[in-house]
């Protein structure tokens, strides 16, 4: 299927969506969606043309399996599928282009994905750190949340998490899913220190200047950084 991203690659956000042709045809492909608006990291050429063919090729293969073996298949394909693509990509839209490819109801798709080995990955993980202050890892936890709304959109995925005994609140589940966006700067920065919660707060502005001020934001304790984002802010208005 073609050589994958060194490992620890940066995850980027990926969805697949329906593509229609010049001759008429319509195909189900991976895109990398871009918003001048969002601070949703945008990765590199190379990146982009590494990973998709790989992610196609998967989803590909998920379908043509469901051909062959039928529904039952439905659960041991999606979770092949995820293990091949979950560390290249945070990915969107399975669920609105799965059913037609393959010709299931939607809420079959939904519930099975609910059922799947990589649903309960996520939401294990999750609920592991949901109520520590310092997370073992906040950007895997934070991408992790991105992948439960990219998959299943943000009303449907807060309301599965409190289902799981996980009552996140609607604010925390959208700045968390911010920074599984954030760019790989930023996550490394995450990691080297940055407190979460600060980075929750980082202003909308282009990439570089952000990650700027991010740097700036490591070695600083949480009321320092709350003062010097105060200043960037009064700055910049």
């Amino acid at each position: 299927m073609g050589r994958t991203l060194e490992s620890g690659s940066p995850r980027f956000i990926v969805k697949l969506n329906k593509i229609t042709y010049p001759n008429g045809e319509k195909l189900t492909r991976s895109t990398v969606p871009f918003n001048a608006e969002d601070v949703t990291y945008f990765p590199k050429d190379n990146a982009i043309n590494e990973v998709l063919p790989i992610i196609d090729e998967s989803y590909h293969e998920l379908v043509k399996m469901l051909q062959d073996k039928g529904f039952e298949a439905l659960p041991e394909a999606l979770d092949r599928f995820f293990e091949k693509i979950s560390k290249l990509v945070i990915l969107g839209g399975l669920v609105e282009v799965l059913p037609g490819d393959v010709s299931l109801d939607i809420n079959v798709v939904a519930d099975a994905l609910i059922s799947s080995n990589w649903f309960h990955g996520i939401v294990d993980y999750v609920r592991s750190e949901f109520r520590k202050g310092k997370k073992v890892d906040a950007v895997r936890y934070a991408e992790s949340v991105r992948e439960l709304v990219e998959i299943f959109g943000v009303n449907y995925a807060l309301a599965l998490l409190w289902k799981e005994d996980i009552g996140m609140k609607r604010s925390t589940l959208m700045a968390l899913c911010r920074v599984g966006g954030e760019t790989p700067k930023i996550k490394e920065l995450i990691r080297r220190g940055l407190k979460l919660t600060i980075a929750f707060e980082l202003p909308s502005v282009d990439e570089e200047h952000r990650e700027k001020i991010a740097e700036e934001l490591v070695s600083k304790s949480y009321a320092e950084a709350k003062r010097y984002l105060k200043r960037t802010k009064t700055s910049s208005s």
